[in-house]
């Protein structure tokens, strides 16, 4: 199951490819 706050971090992954910006995996991971 996929909750809101995941799909929140989904987008973000997602926007920060696109981006080309380095989102570290602690920031990612911290509040999940």
């Amino acid at each position: 199951m996929v909750d809101l706050e995941e799909q929140k971090y989904e987008q973000l992954r997602k926007l920060a490819k696109e981006l080309h910006i380095p989102v570290p995996e602690a920031f990612l991971t911290l509040e999940v």
